[in-house]
């Protein structure tokens, strides 16, 4: 391993960070998060640590951003990745958990539909191209659980006939959300030193 580097981290490293803070959260009574994975197969990345060293990505680089209501009342967003956590950031909007309690049972029975091409002819179309970024959402609530995972290609308008369903799902309006919120505050997070 080069000086200034550490090991590089998978996605059981992540998993383990998300379920010891999800377990530390019920601890506190807190029984309503929702977490988004994010990743793109085969990606990876390599990142500048607070303490000088580099860490890299073991295979595929894996983000979640993980929203819960802190004791004191306020939604907050945690971060963690191959590398470890981010600081917490606090919203003072809780719209998106408002939203996850408010549409949990429409949410139990929404799949994303996979792409489905409108034909346009009878001969066959060269695709080169490779669509392998997914999402996987977790959704808690007093000691339910979902899970759901997609392909960001089933929700590519262009020919796909179930690009509108997919839209309006209120599963990827939760993710619209977050990704506002993940865009707002990207610059405003820090690392945690490890």
């Amino acid at each position: 391993m080069a000086h200034g580097a550490f090991a590089q981290r998978d996605l059981a490293f992540v998993n383990q960070q998300v379920e010891a803070f999800t377990k530390e959260l019920a601890l506190q009574g807190i029984d309503t998060w929702i977490w988004t994975m994010r990743y793109c197969d085969g990606r990876t990345e390599m990142f500048r640590m607070p303490d000088g060293t580099n860490c890299f990505s073991k295979g595929t680089y894996y983000e979640v951003y993980l929203f819960y209501t802190h004791s004191e009342g306020k939604m907050r967003m945690k971060k963690f990745d191959n590398c470890g956590t981010f600081y917490p950031f606090d919203f003072s909007d809780d719209t998106l958990l408002v939203q996850l309690n408010d549409n949990w049972s429409s949410l139990e029975g929404e799949e994303v539909k996979a792409y489905q091409e409108v034909v346009r002819s009878e001969n066959p179309e060269l695709r080169t191209a490779i669509h392998n970024c997914r999402r996987k959402l977790s959704m808690t609530k007093d000691g339910q659980q979902l899970d759901k995972m997609y392909n960001l290609f089933d929700l590519v308008e262009d020919t796909n006939l179930n690009y509108k369903m997919n839209k309006n799902l209120n599963l990827i309006k939760l993710e619209d959300q977050m990704d506002q919120l993940i865009d707002q505050t990207t610059s405003n997070l820090n690392r945690v030193k490890q």
